[in-house]
């Protein structure tokens, strides 16, 4: 599995502006259409566009 995944670092962090994410993405675009990559994945860390899931409700004791 390791092998097939791969995260970028841009000046010595993995989390970057949309800018740099596109960018990086429009760069590596032609390798994904000649096969050499099978697929490229963006993530969103920013916690207002990802919601938490509810917490559990604690056990009372």
């Amino acid at each position: 599995k390791y092998l097939k995944s791969f995260t970028l670092y841009v000046d010595d962090r993995e989390v970057y502006t949309k800018e740099i994410a596109e960018a990086l993405e429009a760069d590596l675009q032609p390798l994904a259409t000649s096969g050499l990559i099978t697929r490229i994945s963006k993530y969103d860390t920013n916690p207002a566009n990802n919601p938490q899931s509810p917490q559990r409700p604690r056990e009372r004791g």
